[in-house]
């Protein structure tokens, strides 16, 4: 098992990946409005599952986390992770990813808890 922490706390948003698919999954990139550089995420193998926290400290209103990769034609695809927040905001969000389609594209299921 993968894992990998970037601080903990009440701050920020603790993401978890959790690749819960039959092969490794690589290309993963976490954005949102105003960030100073893109958040890339190692290859989760197979199994495997990553966790990270974001602390945004950039100036912004409100805003939203976005997870995107490019399929096997090279077309972005992009997720939602965390729907709506503004600064001030905490919390947490759970990344199953489920299956990798035979394009490339990925099924998966996100849940995020805001306070």
């Amino acid at each position: 098992m993968l894992s990998f922490c970037f601080g903990i706390g009440e701050a920020g948003f603790d993401i978890t990946i959790k690749n819960q698919t039959n092969e490794d999954v690589s290309g993963l990139t976490i954005t949102y409005n105003e960030i100073v550089a893109d958040i890339k995420i190692p290859t989760i193998p197979a199994g495997g599952t990553y966790e990270l926290t974001i602390t945004p400290e950039e100036e912004f209103g409100e805003n939203s986390m976005i997870l995107y990769y490019n399929d096997r034609m090279n077309q972005q695809r992009e997720e939602t992770v965390i729907g709506y927040f503004e600064q001030g905001y905490y919390g947490e969000a759970i990344i199953l990813l489920e299956k990798v389609n035979p394009d490339g594209t990925i099924q998966m299921k996100i849940e995020e808890n805001l306070f």
